[in-house]
């Protein structure tokens, strides 16, 4: 009601604003009284005969001048003009005050002072009367101030009154409570309907709810793992590379633990180099990815246009996706069959085939197409029989333009009349444009893919290189070192019975 009747929200909000009000009053008029002294100093000194052209310049540069346009104007005059009756009277030759210019200066010089006192005076009567508003505004807002003091004061001592009554009220509501609880058990309100039994679980049972986690758990599992399965780009399946490459039963290369070759027995055809555990043809004839290779060497043999395919390139869509294990045992099972065989590393860049035979790098295939040395002095033969190897030779400065140059294909027309077969080792298709040249020289393609790396984009993107340069792709090879196929549910055709053959002892 108080504050209703003031009109306020509160009187102690109206007090602080009235008092910000007038402290801006009292600031305002502190400025403008300021100003007024400065302007009266100023006529003092230009009403003074004996104050001097630079204390008087002095005074004119001080703060608080610079906002008046027409007093600044002055003031530069007077300066210019007295600077220049200086430079005319100062010095052993200067004027004396009757030359003709020098009196036209002082002349300048007086008028100059004379509407300099007229525009400061006009100033001063300014200031005057904008001190006497302010003056006549403090008067004005006094009465009101001194009311709001009052009325703070008593809205202080309302509010304590108000706040010590609601303690109260909440102090005797907790007693009239405790009151009614205490009347309660004297007269008896209170009685015993049942006694405690002994405690029971409450819901389903442990046995309930471990069964319905453990299906629900399953039918979700099962839901993503399709899911996945069906959504995820990279390639796992047989018939997802056969889709995609367009290549009917593309062969599964099974993962292999690999063990050391025996010491006596089979290994007539290794007489200088022990074999590296990736020649599997060599160190594991018998194991499942053995028969793998077999099977892609069948597939291959009896495709319908292998009779016109002298030349193989054995490539992937990027590194480390096993083409050079691939085309390495390619290469030592066709040897084995009795296809006269030559394997070049292709891969100038990062070779691998001379450390697989224990080889040298240099001379090979870059030192024979820069003519450096002959074709014929560059092949090795490998403790494999039927089975030469043209490594990469020293690394050339530019692979692709050595490899796109005419010789690569002078040089596999002539190895073509030598041998029956010859399988090329590539880099990656998608990483260097080497490959694409050699697949534009060679007969066929056979592409590498690891399973769970490759996804479907690099393949396609590779696909579309080999299209551009009009290479023929004659199958396709799922290499699975980490047993990713078999872990999504499909057989490794080869691998259980060649290795219960093996263990018979039946090779």
């Amino acid at each position: 009601a108080f504050r209703a009747k003031q009109r306020a929200f509160s009187a102690r909000d109206r007090f602080t604003a009235q008092q910000a009000q007038a402290g801006t009053l009292q600031s305002r008029r502190r400025v403008l009284d300021e100003q007024r002294t400065l302007y009266a100093g100023l006529l003092r000194r230009l009403d003074d005969s004996s104050t001097g052209g630079d204390a008087l310049l002095a005074l004119l540069a001080s703060p608080g001048l610079e906002d008046k346009p027409l007093i600044a104007e002055i003031a530069s005059q007077l300066a210019r003009y007295q600077v220049e009756r200086d430079s005319l009277t100062s010095g052993p030759y200067g004027s004396a005050p009757t030359n003709p210019d020098v009196a036209r200066l002082t002349s300048l010089i007086a008028a100059a002072q004379s509407r300099l006192r007229a525009a400061v005076q006009s100033s001063v009567t300014v200031l005057n009367q904008q001190i006497r508003d302010l003056d006549a505004q403090r008067v004005r807002a006094a009465p009101p101030y001194r009311e709001l003091s009052r009325n703070e004061s008593d809205e202080t001592a309302l509010v304590a009154a108000v706040e010590s009554a609601d303690r109260q009220v909440t102090r005797l509501q907790e007693e009239y409570q405790s009151a009614r609880l205490s009347e309660a058990v004297r007269v008896g309100q209170v009685e015993l309907v049942d006694y405690a039994g002994p405690p029971e679980r409450a819901g389903l049972a442990s046995a309930v709810l471990v069964a319905a986690g453990l299906l629900l758990g399953g039918l979700i599992g099962m839901f993503l793992a399709f899911f996945l399965d069906y959504v995820r780009p990279t390639i796992w399946r047989q018939r997802d590379l056969a889709q995609l490459l367009e290549s009917p039963n593309p062969i599964v290369l099974p993962r292999f633990r690999p063990k050391a070759p025996p010491s006596g027995g089979r290994q007539t055809q290794v007489t200088a180099h022990r074999p590296r555990t990736e020649l599997v043809m060599l160190t594991e004839p018998g194991g499942g990815t053995a028969e793998a290779v077999r099977a892609i060497r069948t597939k291959l043999l009896f495709s319908g246009n292998w009779g016109e395919i002298r030349t193989l390139l054995v490539t992937s869509a990027k590194e480390g996706e096993g083409k050079s294990t691939v085309a390495s045992n390619l290469a030592v099972s066709f040897a084995q069959q009795g296809v006269k065989t030559l394997l070049i590393d292709g891969d100038m860049r990062k070779p691998h085939l001379h450390h697989l035979f224990g080889k040298q790098r240099e001379p090979g295939l870059s030192d024979v197409l820069r003519e450096a040395v002959q074709g014929v002095a560059a092949i090795v033969q490998t403790d494999v029989e039927q089975l030469s190897l043209l490594p990469a030779g020293k690394a050339p400065v530019s692979p692709a333009e050595l490899l796109g140059g005419p010789a690569l294909h002078s040089l596999l027309a002539r190895l073509a009349t030598a041998y029956d077969l010859i399988l090329v080792d590539s880099p990656p298709l998608l990483a260097v444009a080497d490959a694409s040249v050699i697949a534009a020289a060679a007969d066929g393609v056979l592409m590498v893919v690891k399973a769970g790396a490759s996804n479907r984009d690099m393949l396609d993107r590779a696909r579309s290189q080999l299209e551009d340069v009009r290479a023929r792709m004659v199958g396709a090879v799922l290499n699975d070192p980490a047993g990713a196929v078999a872990r999504g549910g499909e057989e490794y055709y080869f691998y259980g019975y060649a290795s219960e053959h093996e263990g018979n002892g039946k090779h």
